[in-house]
């Protein structure tokens, strides 16, 4: 059986496949100043707060706009309007998503010292915000 596991492993390997037997343990050697990062994943943070409050004034402006249109009962703008933006609490819970991935995502990847995961956790909020505004503004 254990050749069998290592003939596997060698042939995954050939592809860039790597098995681990063993769980990975923290990198401690890639993570230099963990002090650092708490203050930065801080910032990060807060400023995720003001950024998912534009995600949340630009979205629900662009989905049901101050202007009036003549348009058919059940079209499917008033309708995304009615049932996503205007109850508050579905469209405030889709924009408050780059705050809580950046604070969730942050925090595990301080916790694991997962360099990758905390820095992924940190850009991907920006990132998401940024297209969704271009979306938002091609869209209009």
């Amino acid at each position: 059986m254990r050749c069998s596991a290592r003939r596997s492993e060698g042939r995954l390997s050939r592809w860039g496949i790597a098995l681990r037997s063993q769980p990975r343990s923290a990198d401690n050697s890639t993570v230099t100043n963990w002090r650092t990062a708490w203050a930065l994943w801080v910032l990060a943070t807060l400023a995720a707060v003001p950024a998912s409050a534009l995600l949340w004034f630009l979205g629900g402006q662009a989905s049901c706009g101050e202007e009036v249109y003549d348009t058919p009962p059940g079209s499917a703008g008033d309708t995304f309007c009615t049932v996503l933006v205007q109850p508050v609490v579905p469209w405030a819970s889709l924009a408050a998503l780059p705050f809580v991935l950046a604070a969730i995502g942050g925090f595990i990847g301080i916790r694991l010292r997962d360099r990758r995961l905390f820095l992924a956790a940190l850009i991907a909020p920006f990132a998401l915000v940024a297209f969704a505004v271009f979306a938002t503004v091609a869209v209009d």
